[in-house]
């Protein structure tokens, strides 16, 4: 089984010295072109150093944009609305927040590649904590985030349908996952898992595939509970199906 992804143009790091030069050439034109006439303060330190010196970060965005007829120009662009949206959200303050990481969402297994899983259990959340969501699952990707940048690592996104309702539909943040897997943590998903889907996700899915577009629906799987297996071992999905008894086990007020 093959697994899906469509930036294969590029390794998932900079392996070569054309591949090294390219990452200067952006490195260069975000340095020279994106931040004249920027007050300092307008991105986080943190992020700036990381641009200047972790040629993985930059590569990723190399490769999500490895299709633009201006690759140098558009990519530099895009690493500018990326820290631009992170100064914006907040990043840091929610990776220091000792209370980010409660909700839906739960870290710590791999995959049968060993990409490590961000899990969601869908009935696990209510639209009355879309914002808290959002700060959790910014907190998952940037715990992940920081580890994989050292090695051109990627993630697996799996999001758990099982006794999900109408209440628990939020459009919202189903954007907002999608607006990071895309364009915030550009390179960083290889595939998406949705498992047991129901006939509210199949509703939901029809709105959400005119927002993704046709070029990354095939990121997305459907598949059953018994087709886990193909892409998480049995002692994995064991760890993971624990994980979720422990995410806010009570009832959610819908």
């Amino acid at each position: 089984m093959a697994v899906f992804s469509l930036t294969n143009k590029f390794p998932n790091v900079p392996s070569s010295e054309e591949h090294h030069e390219l990452v200067e050439k952006v490195r260069d034109k975000f340095l020279e072109d994106y931040m004249k006439g920027l007050k300092d303060g307008t991105f986080y330190e943190e992020d700036m150093d990381a641009i200047r010196t972790n040629n993985n970060w930059v590569w990723r965005y190399i490769r999500h944009n490895q299709q633009s007829k201006d690759l140098v120009n558009e990519t530099a662009l895009h690493i500018q609305l990326s820290l631009l949206w992170r100064k914006e959200f907040g990043v840091m303050n929610v990776i220091n927040d000792a209370n980010a990481n409660n909700g839906p969402f739960t870290l710590g297994c791999v995959d049968v590649y060993g990409n490590g899983i961000c899990a969601m259990k869908y009935r696990m959340h209510s639209k009355k904590r879309t914002e808290e969501a959002k700060r959790q699952f910014v907190y998952i990707l940037e715990k992940q985030f920081s580890k994989e940048n050292l090695t051109g690592g990627r993630m697996t996104m799996m999001v758990d349908m099982e006794g999900a309702g109408v209440g628990n539909f939020d459009y919202e943040l189903c954007r907002f996952m999608y607006d990071c897997r895309y364009s915030y943590y550009p390179d960083w998903v290889e595939y998406i898992l949705v498992v047991d889907v129901n006939a509210v996700f199949n509703g939901i899915w029809n709105i959400l595939k005119k927002v993704i577009g046709t070029q990354y629906v095939a990121d997305v799987k459907f598949v059953g509970r018994s087709q886990l297996r193909d892409y998480i071992g049995d002692d994995q999905l064991v760890k993971l199906m624990g994980k979720f008894q422990e995410i806010l086990p009570e009832e959610l007020d819908q």
